[in-house]
């Protein structure tokens, strides 16, 4: 999830985001098809709890357009998981 940084000088704060080592879901899907309806409703858990998280942070995180490119696939001791990216600010 970004994280919010106040800018000391000007008191803007803006947010960052740390690298993500991962691929684009369609990417994944393409290369290897389908996961197991067991992952997928996992890897679905997971993105609507961080979604949540981001909702109730302070600032609150709001996406805004949560496409399949901004959905990363990352594999973690053989574990997929993704993370939402691309939060763009309106």
């Amino acid at each position: 999830m970004p994280e919010p940084f106040q800018d000391d000088d000007t008191s803007v704060t803006w947010l960052a985001s740390p690298f993500v080592p991962g691929e684009p879901r369609p990417v994944v899907l393409k290369r290897e098809g389908a996961v197991p309806l067991e992952t997928a409703l996992g890897l679905i858990t997971g993105l609507l709890d961080g979604l949540a998280a981001a909702h109730k942070s302070t600032p609150t995180v709001i996406h805004g357009n949560l496409a399949p490119v901004c959905i990363l696939l990352v594999h973690e001791d053989k574990t997929p998981r993704v993370i939402a990216t691309d939060f763009g600010l309106a």
